[in-house]
């Protein structure tokens, strides 16, 4: 198959993950969620996919988003994450709160995915302590 055809293909497929994540994450616990966006390891339809060209896309079709903007590091996270599992990549979510948070204001929190070489995507821009690690 044409190599355009199957971005078209994969582009469409995020757009349409994407497109649910708002309303689940208004009714999902974290956890919960999480887990349903984890896909079984043994179920691999996208193997043979770049991390690159996945989080390629992903960052193309979220660049800019009409729903969830204060929120964009979670959609852009779970849904990297998603499609990184379906390609078979052991990708990890991490969740942090920046540590520069002034006293009497809520926390800020950021989402990012690491690559198993390392890499990663969307790290946080300021000092963070990691929270939580997906899967721990």
């Amino acid at each position: 198959m044409n190599l355009r055809l199957r971005k078209l293909g994969l582009f469409v497929r995020i757009a349409s993950v994407a497109a649910r994540l708002p309303g689940r994450v208004k009714r999902a616990e974290l956890q919960d969620m999480l887990r349903s966006y984890t896909p079984d390891a043994r179920f691999q339809p996208l193997q043979g996919w770049s991390a690159e060209d996945i989080l390629k896309l992903v960052r193309l079709y979220l660049i800019r988003p009409i729903r969830m903007r204060g929120r964009r590091c979670i959609r852009r996270g779970l849904v990297g994450f998603y499609f990184l599992r379906l390609a078979g990549i052991a990708a990890e979510l991490r969740f942090g709160v920046f540590t520069n948070t002034p006293p009497g204001r809520h926390y800020q929190a950021h989402c990012w995915i690491v690559l198993p070489d390392g890499r990663e995507e969307d790290p946080p821009a300021d000092p963070c302590r990691v929270i939580l690690t997906w899967p721990s």
